[in-house]
């Protein structure tokens, strides 16, 4: 149970974050394409522009548990609108991330340990291509996959995918159609920037390669190595306070697993003063370890959990 009902949403405070991402990505766009500079000038703009869109997926997150705005219609435009930068539908989002807290450290979600009956190099592959981008195409592609074909089909091509599966299904066809429109919009909505900003191929493929490295490799940080509890499962991480203020507090998992509608700016005031936490790097680094066998999680649970 919350400990609200006093952690009120910072309405005014979210809609000027989705509007000072907005904006900037837009003018880091239009930068990126109409500037003369190198490539490596290029590759630096990409990676300051993946950090402002980690923000907005943050901003997403919170759209997603439905306390970014205390008004639904609102809550649900400033979701829509952070995920036209990402990009992904917001509906589907919303969907596989609700199924994510029923589903955490589940046998749907354990990408860090492998059984008996698990092939040890699919389960690298998938670790290391989560580490280096590869999971960023999932809710880019599972967007224009379930616009196109229904749920059912689409799980169907999963049928070797356990995570793949579990998300690929149970949408409404309220949900799908809201995923058909957002398309729709976002469709739109490039081809406005396009004209408008005469947007560069290449900056776009620099600028999303940056972030898909820089979103895709921190998605499983707060739950490698845990305990096997679809709350529990989580960790809150000690972070940089520059950092912590752009994720919008993300590195505080656990604290958001136990009050997950709690807003994210009340989540340090939820942290036991005593607590012990693993920093942020520390937990990055061993995750470039790999997977483990299943006989071995219980040692590195006791690890992550000792400090």
């Amino acid at each position: 149970m919350d400990p609200s009902p006093n952690w009120r949403i910072p309405d005014t405070l979210n809609v000027i974050l989705v509007v000072f991402v907005a904006a900037m990505s837009i003018f880091m766009l239009w930068l990126g394409s109409n500037a003369a500079i190198p490539f490596i000038g290029l590759l630096m703009l990409g990676v300051v522009y993946s950090y402002i869109q980690l923000t907005g997926y943050a901003l997403m997150h919170e759209a997603a548990h439905d306390k970014l705005h205390s008004s639904a219609r609102v809550n649900y435009l400033l979701g829509v609108t952070n995920g036209l930068f990402f990009p992904m539908s917001f509906s589907m989002f919303h969907n596989t991330h609700t199924k994510h807290h029923v589903q955490n450290r589940s046998d749907d979600e354990l990408f860090d340990a492998y059984g008996p009956d698990d092939s040890i190099i699919k389960k690298y592959a998938q670790w290391y291509g989560i580490l280096t981008g590869g999971f960023w195409f999932y809710p880019v592609v599972g967007s224009v996959a379930l616009t196109v074909f229904s749920p059912q089909t689409v799980q169907k091509w999963f049928l070797g995918d356990r995570p793949g599966r579990a998300y690929s299904g149970n949408f409404s066809d309220t949900e799908i159609r809201h995923i058909r429109i957002e398309l729709l919009v976002f469709v739109v909505f490039v081809s406005m920037l396009s004209l408008l900003l005469d947007l560069d191929a290449d900056t776009l493929l620099v600028y999303y390669a940056c972030f898909a490295v820089n979103w895709s490799t921190r998605q499983f940080i707060e739950h490698a190595y845990t305990k096997r509890h679809f709350v529990e499962g989580s960790l809150n991480l000690k972070h940089f306070r520059w950092m912590s203020k752009l994720l919008l507090h993300r590195e505080l998992d656990l604290n958001h697993h136990r009050h997950p509608s709690v807003p994210w700016i009340y989540l340090p005031s939820l942290l036991d003063p005593g607590e012990k936490q693993i920093h942020y790097i520390r937990q990055y680094l061993r995750l470039w370890t790999g997977p483990v066998p299943l006989s071995r999680l219980h040692e590195l649970t006791e690890q992550v959990g000792g400090r």
